[in-house]
């Protein structure tokens, strides 16, 4: 597991939450499913707007998802600029941060058998899904369907496609 810095954390203009490494790039991250993308115009891993989730539950999901999807574990650094970031949540952040996150999230990911975390990562994006398609925006459905189609081994597509012509 390496490490990269952050080096700027902030909330934009439209209320996500932005965590910018120094360095790495994570453009496919959106295939972990956990709601987390990349914006390449600003370098940074994204949350969408919080609704259910506070900004610090985000925080956390977006270093889990560095961890997991390429390994990397992003820490604060004393120059970390915190952008329209208010006091309460920087304080939290660094709390959670300083609290051996990491070790503990290594030995969550150990205790689960990989098929229980996948289940986990499917059920998360499906229920990322679900409000496009209550609000009739299908074609977001159908982009959020083929991200759960790639969390899938081929064997498990396999049964999936078989599941699907039998009940046609």
């Amino acid at each position: 597991m390496r490490q990269e810095q952050i080096i700027e954390i902030r909330i934009d203009n439209q209320k996500r939450l932005l965590v910018r490494p120094s360095e790495a790039k994570f453009d496919k991250i959106y295939r972990a499913a956990l709601g987390v993308q990349w914006d390449p115009e600003a370098r940074a891993l994204t949350s969408p707007v919080p609704r259910e989730w506070g900004y610090l539950h985000w925080f956390q999901q977006i270093l889990g998802a560095a961890a997991d999807e390429y390994g990397v574990e992003l820490t604060l650094v004393p120059d970390t600029l915190w952008t329209e970031v208010p006091l309460g949540l920087r304080s939290e952040i660094e709390v959670f941060v300083n609290s051996g996150w990491f070790s503990k999230l290594i030995d969550v990911r150990r205790s689960h058998d990989k098929l229980s975390w996948t289940a986990h990562r499917l059920q998360h994006a499906m229920s990322l899904a679900a409000p496009h398609w209550e609000n009739g925006r299908y074609a977001e459905y159908v982009r959020c369907l083929d991200q759960v189609r790639d969390l899938l081994s081929p064997a498990q597509l396999k049964r999936l496609t078989i599941a699907e012509k039998r009940s046609l």
